[in-house]
Order: structure tokens, then C-alpha cells, then sequence
């Protein structure tokens, strides 16, 4: 959550570090009466937020039934709360908190348990859309609560002149109820009347999904197109906004989306006290306009262009890069490209406003040259010669005979880019092979994973990671396949492409792999989804961390044929139990680093960060409970 300063363009930040529930927030309304602002947050209910302080937040033992609070609104009487189980309604006490009275759902009161938003009209009556349809009441407790008083609006009703009846956003003002589903948007003309007519727009649309709507006047209204999804994460089907004015005989529209130096993805919009239209986006930070100018105004936040970091990377320069791409073909919240940090500024380059190939920025690395390699999960790699030039120095390489630099890559789908000590970019070109560019004509191809002893362990070319070590040892971890290295002398062939010692079954994807020279030993770490392994170098022997859920298993150690127990955590003489990986709810380790004491930083996927000693027998853990820490997901260092 940010707070804008409108007088001095300056944005004040609010996170879980300063005590919101989480940093993920789907809805924000300010309630007069107590004067306090609640925040919809994904997963832990209800934020408060008064006069600079966060208050006690409301969750499920407050009576917050649902992860997905969509919309929040209030007659100054009580407080409801949307979300997909239902509406809650809250009452409001004058010096004192909120009460919960109530959790309406279907099919008693409600056509649908996932209520997109709501509105309350000035006869109090409060309207909700639902995915099956708008239900409406008249905002009387004792009145309420009796189902024959609620009244319902679907594609069964007389009159109802959309196909669509999963009503996506709704909004009240002068007698008018606007509402937009998967099929167009309508407004009833007056909902005072006995029977309802419609104004109706379903024809020659920028897309058929509504977001959001906010009218201004009875002639004047804004529209959002798209449609978020929850699965996905994204606003899908999406196309700017519409801007409807009434000239007497028709309405008239006007459209702004990424063609006319607008944004596409759109999530709300809003009308501040002096009738300046403002909206948000998903991704592109805020844009606002007065309503009678043509063009809209970008307001951006000298910050990182989305929440979700997934790699980060430092250059010579000392430059913060950080990438917001992930495995798959899918979308995700925030995946927008790459963010740069230099001289205290923030730039976000994408697909849209840069040659970078594509939005799923997965791999960072930097070249000899001071070229920096950016791979992409579905679209190649962009390397760049001078980011401040986001067209001339930009080049794309990828498997089209067109791109700038073809005849590198076979796929699209790059793994990692890592530079070596002579120069060489090494390249997973997933599906494929390993590409070692030597220039960018010359380029060398070899096959890492050969066939193992594992049934669980196909082979398959899928490389995912990489690590130089100083003895001119290379290793490469895979998707599936587990790990493999070669002795590095000449170019790799694959009959020096050796089998780890003792041939272990590794959990994939092994995203990371590290190394350790320190007073304690030789070692090698290496992550997977069900542990931190470890290879001595000493001993010439296998072992895995995980966090102790599992006979309080400490560590395993691969005996040539299977993982055996080694050893256990302990607990003192009280029964507590000893500090363990992941926070003991995650052995899952997307990356590990090696720090120069020789302990080892573990970014573990939902138990925060565990730190290993030097000895490699303790932990130590950093969570949103005991610190700053915006997530316990974490996926990368640098």
C-alpha cells in the first residue's frame, strides 16, 4: 500500500514491515464515521489503518470469512465486506471497533457465495454482484437476515438484457445502477421504478470483460476493460479504458489503451474531490486525467516495477538488476520485465516499452564487455550494450533467422546466461542443449544430461542451472534430471560428462548450486524441492537438509542406493525444540548463498530465510514474524 501526496508528488509506503497484515491487497475504502481506512489484503483478512497507525487487523476469528476480500463499502451504519464466501456485514460503534454480525451466503440469501463488489444506494439498499447474478436488500438487520427480503436480478429476470449474469463490478449514483460482466455493461435507468429498464453496451466493445465502471454524471462514465483472474494472476482479455459521454441523442465513446501511449491492463478507477479521473494498473504504477483532456498523465513511484522479485544481480557497476519472470507458460502476478536500480532511481523496461524479447525475465548476467544477457522463459535473451538506450544498443537473440544476432539458439525457453572467467557465455537452451557462445559467430553445442540409473531421473535435456568452480570443474543442475560436471578441458563432450559420486536421486528443479571453500572443508550445495543437499568433498559423500517434519530428520545421507537417516534435531530439556530449516514448514530451497564466513543463506519457499552456520550444524531463521521480511517466499540473493 502506498499513500499519494498529491501537493508533493511523493508516494509514503506501507508494508508488512510497518505491521499490514500482508503486502498483497485487493481493496482499500475509507469509513467516515470512525475515520479509519480498511485494507483487503489476499489471505489474512481485513487491515486498519487510522491516523498513521495501523490498528488490530480482522481476520477469520473477527469474523473475515474469505482469502480474497474484492470490495469493502458502508452507510455509516455498517461495514461489508466481499469476498468469495460471501458478504459480511459488520456494525459500526461509535469509540469503539467494529462488531461482526453476520456472514450472508448462498443460496439462503445470496445467489452466489463470491460477491465481486458492492454499492448501497441512498434508499439504503445495498447491492451486490455475484457470479450468479445481483442480489439487493434494504440494509435493516432484522429485516435482513429473513431470505424472502432479498430480491435478485439474473439472465431469468424480465428485462435482463445482458448473456451474462457473473457480474464483475457495480456502482450506484442518481437513481442509476451500473454493472459490468463477461458479456458487456448495462445500468438499470432508475432503480426506483417499478419495473427496471436498461441502457445496454454490448456491441463493439474494446473487449466484452468489465473491470470496473465509475460514473461521473448522469451523461459522463468511465469503463475498464479486462477480466483479473485469480488462478493466473493477471487481467486477461485486456484493453484500456472507454471514456462515455452523452451529446444529447447518443453516447459517444473515446478510448485510450497501449496504442495511444496508454496502458492496457487496468485494475480500478476512481474520481478524486476535483473531478480528476484516476486509475491503477497492473504493473504500470497510477495514470490520472482531468476529464475534460484527452490525454492522460503517467504517476509513477520511484520504486521496482512489481512485488514479485524472482532473480536478482549486481553488475561491475554496481547496478541492482532484478527480474520478475518464472518457470512455465503461464502468466503471474507481476511478471513485467526487469527493474533497474542506479544512482537512487528505479526503471522498469518490459515487452511494451523496450526491445526486451519478452515480460518473463528469467536470468541476469553481465559479459566481459559489460554487456548484460537477460534470458526470457518463452522469448530468447535481449542482451544489452547500454541500458539507458532502450532501442539502438538492444539486441534480441533468439531462434528466428530475423532476430539480431540469429544462429544461437535452437528454443526460446533460456534457462540461465552465465558469463565464465575466459569470456564465454554459457547458455541453457532448455529442451535442447547447452550453448557455450564464444563469439557471436562462433557458438559450441553439447548434451549434459546423459541417461541415469533412475527411473525417477529420465534424461532429458532440461538445464536449469549452472556453477564455475575454481578448479575448472563445471556443474550443471537440471529441471528433472538432477545434476551432472565435467572436467573442464577443451569443449565438453559427453563421454566427460560425469554422474555425481554414488549417483543420488535428486529432487528437481535443482534452481541453484553453490560452493564452498572455508577453513570447515570443500562443498558443494545444490537445491531442490525437498532439501538442501550438500557434497563433501572430503568424505566424497552425499547429504540433504530438510526441515525435520519427517521423523525430526535433520539430514540424510545417500548411501549409494537411497537417502538414510544421519542425523536429527533436538530438543532441550523443556521440549523445545531446536531452530530448523526453512522455519520447519519448508524444506523447499529455491536458492542458497555462500557468504565470505562461510555461512550459508537459504531462500526457502515459505519458511523465509534460514541462515547455516559455518559448522553446518545450526540454523538460524528470518521470517515476517520476527522481521522485516515482506514474504516467506524467498527466491533469490545477490
Amino acid at each position: 500500500m502506498s499513500i499519494y501526496d498529491s501537493q508533493h508528488g511523493t508516494f509514503t509506503p506501507i508494508t508488512k514491515g510497518d505491521g499490514l497484515a500482508k503486502n498483497e491487497l485487493w481493496s482499500v475504502h475509507y469509513i467516515p464515521a470512525i475515520k479509519e481506512y480498511w485494507f483487503g489484503t489476499y489471505t489474512q483478512g481485513i487491515s486498519r489503518y487510522q491516523e498513521g497507525q495501523l490498528l488490530k487487523p480482522y481476520q477469520s476469528n473477527q469474523g473475515i470469512d474469505g482469502y480474497f476480500i474484492y470490495d469493502i463499502d458502508d452507510n455509516g451504519e455498517y461495514i461489508f465486506v466481499a469476498s468469495e464466501n460471501g458478504l459480511s456485514m459488520f456494525e459500526i460503534v461509535l469509540g469503539g471497533s467494529p462488531i461482526f454480525k453476520k456472514n450472508f451466503i448462498a443460496p439462503r440469501w445470496l445467489s452466489n457465495n463470491r460477491v465481486n463488489s458492492v454499492t448501497i444506494d441512498n434508499n439504503n439498499r445495498i447491492w451486490v454482484a455475484t457470479d450468479a447474478g445481483i442480489d439487493y436488500t434494504k440494509i435493516v438487520y432484522d429485516e435482513m437476515i429473513l431470505s424472502g427480503n432479498w430480491h435478485h436480478i439474473n439472465t431469468s429476470s424480465v428485462g435482463y438484457p445482458l448473456a451474462s449474469d457473473k457480474i464483475k463490478t457495480i456502482y450506484y449514483q442518481n437513481s442509476r445502477l451500473y454493472f459490468g460482466t463477461e458479456n458487456g455493461f448495462a445500468y438499470i435507468k432508475d432503480i426506483n421504478a417499478k419495473t427496471f429498464e436498461y441502457e445496454v453496451f454490448n456491441v463493439g466493445l474494446p473487449s466484452n470483460y468489465i473491470q470496473d465502471i465509475q460514473p461521473v454524471s448522469d451523461s459522463l462514465f468511465l469503463v475498464a476493460f479486462g477480466r483479473f483472474d485469480d488462478d493466473e494472476q493477471a487481467i486477461l482479455n485486456a484493453a484500456g479504458v472507454s471514456q462515455y459521454s452523452y451529446n444529447g441523442t447518443q453516447w459517444v465513446e473515446q478510448h485510450w489503451d497501449e496504442n495511444n501511449d496508454f496502458v492496457n491492463q487496468v485494475s480500478d478507477i476512481t474520481l478524486d474531490n476535483e473531478q480528476t479521473a484516476w486509475v491503477s494498473t497492473w504493473g504500470d504504477d497510477l495514470y490520472r486525467k482531468a476529464l475534460q483532456d484527452t490525454a492522460w498523465q503517467s504517476v509513477k513511484r520511484n520504486c521496482i516495477g512489481f512485488n514479485f522479485a524472482s532473480y536478482v544481480f549486481i553488475d561491475f557497476e554496481q547496478r541492482l538488476w532484478v527480474a520478475s519472470g518464472i518457470i512455465g507458460s503461464g502468466a503471474r502476478q507481476g511478471v513485467k520485465g526487469i527493474s533497474v536500480f542506479s544512482d537512487n532511481l528505479w526503471t522498469t523496461y518490459n515487452h511494451d516499452n523496450s526491445k526486451l524479447v519478452g515480460d518473463k525475465s528469467f536470468r541476469i548476467t553481465q559479459d566481459l564487455d559489460h554487456r548484460i544477457w537477460v534470458s526470457d522463459w518463452n522469448k530468447g535473451i535481449t542482451r544489452i550494450t547500454d541500458y539507458d538506450e532502450t532501442t539502438e544498443l538492444w539486441q534480441t537473440i533468439t531462434n528466428s533467422p530475423n532476430c539480431d544476432v540469429p544462429g544461437i539458439l535452437q528454443e526460446n525457453t533460456t534457462s540461465f546466461v552465465q558469463n565464465d572467467e575466459y569470456g564465454y557465455m554459457w547458455i541453457g537452451d532448455y529442451n535442447t542443449d547447452i550453448k557455450i557462445v564464444v563469439n557471436d559467430d562462433s557458438v559450441y553445442s553439447f548434451e549434459a544430461f546423459i541417461p541415469s540409473s533412475h527411473p525417477a531421473d529420465p534424461p532429458k535435456q532440461d538445464p536449469i542451472s549452472i556453477l564455475f568452480l575454481p578448479d575448472d570443474q563445471v556443474w550443471f543442475g537440471a529441471y528433472y534430471s538432477g545434476m551432472r560436471y565435467w572436467n573442464r578441458t577443451g569443449f565438453p563432450e559427453i563421454q566427460d560428462i560425469y554422474l555425481p559420486e554414488g549417483n543420488p536421486s535428486f529432487s528437481g528443479p535443482i534452481l541453484n548450486i553453490a560452493y564452498q571453500d572455508s577453513d570447515e572443508g570443500r562443498y558443494l550445495w545444490a537445491c531442490g524441492v525437498d532439501g538442501l543437499y550438500m557434497y563433501d568433498f572430503y568424505w566424497e559423500q552425499w547429504f540433504r537438509y530438510t526441515n525435520g517434519l519427517v521423523e525430526d530428520v535433520k539430514m540424510y545421507r545417500w548411501n549409494g542406493i537411497e537417502w538414510e537417516n544421519y542425523d536429527y534435531y533436538w530438543y532441550d530439556e523443556e521440549g523445545n525444540p531446536e531452530s530448523r530449516m526453512g522455519s520447519g514448514k519448508s524444506s523447499q530451497v529455491n536458492q542458497v548463498y555462500v557468504d565470505q564466513h562461510g555461512r550459508k543463506w537459504i531462500a526457502t519457499n515459505g519458511g523465509g530465510i534460514s541462515m547455516l552456520d559455518e559448522e553446518n550444524y545450526y540454523f538460524t531463521n528470518f521470517t515476517t514474524e520476527n522481521s522485516s521480511l515482506p514474504s516467506d517466499v524467498v527466491l533469490s540473493f545477490a
